[in-house]
This record gives structure tokens, C-alpha cells and sequence, in this order.
């Protein structure tokens, strides 16, 4: 299916034309934002395991379970305005369009508030919760606090993309990373190299390009036409529009919330095992996270899909649809998986050269990678289900199929053979848990999350 580059640099229409051809459209820009924000991250932690150390590499890494926990929380909000904003935008309702924008952008200042005050208070108690060592621990909690202070900006820019993509832009949030990753890069190899800030200079640069990043996408929304044009001075929380957002971002919150604690747990565990171990789990947890960036970029695709159709009433059409853009984004993610763990060794090599690291990191790789095709399928079809505006039950089961189970293999198994591949196996054993449960759900209970509109409320 040949794409012009017309089609590309468009608004997405998705509730008419060639459905995969549609999702592909709108995914491109998505998929290439999301690997450029996993890139950056990954110059992150090259840089400073390359021209600092392992120890510092270990910090950044460390930090990440804690800061996934709380844009977890971040990302729940966004996904239910993007909803609620898709599915008025498909409905062609200006007027509750226009609210849900300005709302949006209002909670949007609301939660980088609060996130910020929750990281900087709590980020010791934490880190002391996974046991974050002694070693590692004043770099760790430098960077997370540093981190926490970009939290403002890191919401408007996460809130202001997710109002594009739901009116179908997902061009310019490419834009306005790409822009802000190059000063992100250019930022590290100053800081770090030149100047040997190391863990500090990293994440001083992560906040200058969230920065960026928030002014581009809010001038991209001052700039808009008609119903999607931000105003500052209509900037209020509209009780029916929160109330909207609320019944799908609370669910979703919760979801990325628990699987980042989950994650949590499992770096806990990791961490006993010492800072080698979490220096080549980090520098892998950054080659994988590419292939979760890709599930992401389908995901909000499907998201996108499923909430403009539901807008309109295409029932059918996101029936048809949802199972085409599973396959598609398991087939991407498995290829490219293959090719990823081929290839590990040279790629953790830009980490850190220390072959106890490379070890380390190719253990995660090697029993992580070849499962998470089936983690985008269970992803996939829960961002469909969620852009219909029922986000409780995919909550419930990423609750059951991702974060107990792995808690239960951690606290059953992990105890009776302490070793760290035991430790990795909780990730492809939660894989095929949740997409087994996701597939039962979607073929077995359409008429409650698609068709059953009068009992379970639509948000229109």
C-alpha cells in the first residue's frame, strides 16, 4: 500500500476511506515521534554511561521505574481528554469541541503542578523503596528531583499532542520533538562531556527540551482554526467535560499507574543483584523500549480510530478495524524484534563497554524480546476498546495480566530460585496471560464495550 507524502503531512480523517491505509497515515508521524523520543532517552543514558560511568548509567536507570510510575499517572489524564476530544471532533460538535480543548489544556497546568510538588517531596521515600544502593543513590535522586522539576512543561507538551492527535495530527507533535530531542542530544554531549555534569548535566537538558517542547505545541494550538483554536483567556475546567475524561483517564491512570509499579518491584528485585546488573538492564530496558514506543504509536492510532468512529456511530467500521490494526502492529513489533536481538550486542556496546554490562543486558534482551509482539496485540486491542469510552475493564485486566502476575511470580518463584533470569521471565509469562485475556474479552463482549451504548453511558 504506497502512502503519498501528501497523505502524510494531513489531518486524519478516520471515520471513512481504507481503514489500514487511514491507521498507517495517521501512525507513521506517531511512530517516529515515539522512536525519537526513545532515542533521545537512549542518548541519555549513552552519553552518560559512555563519558561518565556505570554508576551513572545506573542512576538514570534506577530513576526510570519511579518516573514511569507518575507519568503513568500523567499519561491516563491525557488519554481520556484525547478520547473525549476525538470523539466530539468525529461528531463534528464544535461547541463541546471547543470545551473539551480548553479543558484539557487547563488540567493539562493543574497536573504538572501537582506532579511536580509529588515528585520533589516524595522522590527519597521512594527511591529507598527499591532499594536504590547507596552508590548510586545521591546521582539517582539528583536526576529524579531535577526531573520532577519539568514536570509543568512535560504535561502541557504530553496534553497539548494529545488534543492534535485526536483532531488527527500526529505530524506536528513529530515536529516539535524532533526539534526538541536535537537540543535534548546537543545539550547532553555539552553538559556532559565539556563541562562533566554527568548525571546532573543529563537531566538539565531533558528539562530544557520539555521546555521547548510545551511552547511549540501550545503556539501549534494558539494558532489553530475555528473550534480547535487555543484561547488563555477561556481556559476553565468545565464540570462536564472533566466528568468525561474522568470515567476513561481515572482507568487508564490506574492501568499505567500499576504497571509502572509492577515495574517497580521487578527493578527492586533487580536492584539486589547490584549496579552492573542495573547498568546493562538499563542500557537494554532502552533498546526494548523502542518496541514499546512502536505498541504506543498503534496504540494511539487505534485510540484515534476507535474514539472519531465512535463519535459517529461507525460501530461496525471500528468492529472491522480493530482486529486489522492488532495484526498490523504485532507484525511490526515481532520483525523488528528479531532484527533488535540480532543485532544486541553492537547496540548495547553504545551504553558502556564493559562486557560484564553487555552480559547483562543481552540476558534481558534475549527473554524479553521474542513475547512483546503479544504485549502490542493485548495493547492494541485494549486502545480500541478505550476509545469507545470503556476503559474500566481493560484496566482490570492489565491488573490481573501484567501487575499480579508478575508480583505473584516474583513473590512465588523469584524466592526459590534467586537468580536474575527468573526475574526476566515474569515479562513474557504476563505477555501471554494478558493477550489471552484481552482476546476473550473482545470476541466474547462486544455487545458490552461496543454496541451496549444505552447501558454503559456514551460519553457523547
Amino acid at each position: 500500500m504506497k502512502l503519498k507524502l501528501a497523505e502524510l503531512t494531513q489531518n486524519v480523517d478516520m471515520t471513512r476511506g481504507n481503514i489500514l491505509k487511514q491507521v498507517m497515515i495517521f501512525a507513521f508521524p506517531l511512530m517516529l515521534t515515539n522512536l525519537l523520543q526513545q532515542l533521545y532517552n537512549i542518548a541519555d543514558s549513552a552519553i552518560v554511561g559512555r563519558f561518565d560511568s556505570a554508576g551513572a548509567l545506573a542512576a538514570v536507570g534506577s530513576a526510570g521505574a519511579i518516573v514511569g510510575l507518575l507519568n503513568g499517572f500523567l499519561m491516563g489524564f491525557v488519554n481520556g481528554s484525547s478520547i473525549v476530544t476525538a470523539q466530539y471532533y468525529g461528531a463534528s460538535d464544535g461547541k463541546n469541541l471547543e470545551k473539551s480543548i480548553h479543558t484539557t489544556y487547563a488540567l493539562a497546568i493543574a497536573t504538572g503542578i501537582f506532579l511536580t510538588i509529588v515528585g520533589l517531596i516524595f522522590s527519597p521515600v521512594l527511591l529507598r523503596l527499591i532499594h536504590v544502593p547507596e552508590d548510586i543513590f545521591d546521582q539517582t535522586l539528583l536526576y529524579i528531583r531535577i526531573f520532577f522539576l519539568g514536570s509543568l512543561p512535560n504535561s502541557i507538551y504530553c496534553f497539548s499532542a494529545g488534543i492534535l492527535r485526536a483532531e488527527g495530527d500526529s505530524r506536528n507533535p513529530l515536529f516539535f520533538l524532533a526539534f526538541s530531542g536535537l537540543v535534548n542530544v546537543i545539550l547532553n554531549l555539552i553538559l556532559v562531556i565539556v563541562f562533566h555534569l554527568g548525571v546532573l548535566g543529563v537531566a538539565v537538558a531533558t528539562v530544557v527540551s520539555q521546555i521547548i517542547s510545551a511552547i511549540l505545541s501550545t503556539v501549534s494550538l494558539l494558532r489553530a482554526d475555528g473550534s480547535c483554536k487555543l484561547y488563555f483567556k477561556k481556559l476553565r475546567l468545565h464540570l462536564e467535560i472533566i466528568t468525561k475524561i474522568l470515567q476513561v483517564g481515572v482507568p487508564a491512570g490506574i492501568q499505567s499507574m500499576l504497571f509502572s509499579i509492577s515495574n517497580i518491584f521487578i527493578q527492586a528485585s533487580i536492584n539486589q543483584f547490584g549496579s552492573i546488573m542495573i547498568a546493562g538492564c538499563t542500557a537494554a530496558s532502552n533498546i526494548d523500549g523502542c518496541l514499546f514506543q512502536i505498541t504506543g504509536a498503534f496504540g494511539a492510532a487505534a485510540v484515534t480510530f476507535s474514539s472519531q468512529n465512535y463519535g459517529a456511530g461507525n460501530h461496525d467500521r471500528i468492529r472491522k478495524g480493530a482486529v486489522k490494526c492488532a495484526w498490523l502492529t504485532m507484525a511490526v513489533v515481532f520483525v523488528l524484534g528479531m532484527v533488535t536481538t540480532f543485532f544486541g550486542k553492537p547496540l548495547l556496546s553504545l551504553f558502556n563497554e564493559d562486557p560484564a554490562v553487555i552480559d547483562a543486558g543481552m540476558e534481558r534482551l534475549m527473554i524479553l524480546i521474542p513475547t512483546i509482539f503479544l504485549y502490542s496485540g493485548f495493547e492494541t486491542l485494549c486502545s480500541v476498546i478505550r476509545g469507545c469510552g470503556s476503559s474500566f475493564v481493560p484496566m482490570i485486566l492489565a491488573i490481573f495480566g501484567v501487575c499480579i502476575s508478575r508480583l505473584a511470580w516474583i513473590y512465588t518463584i523469584l524466592p526459590f530460585f534467586n537468580r536474575i533470569e527468573i526475574i526476566f521471565y515474569s515479562y513474557p509469562v504476563s505477555y501471554v496471560l494478558s493477550f489471552m485475556m484481552i482476546l476473550i474479552y473482545y470476541f466474547g463482549f462486544q455487545h458490552h464495550w461496543l454496541y451496549h451504548t444505552k447501558k454503559k453511558k456514551q460519553l457523547l
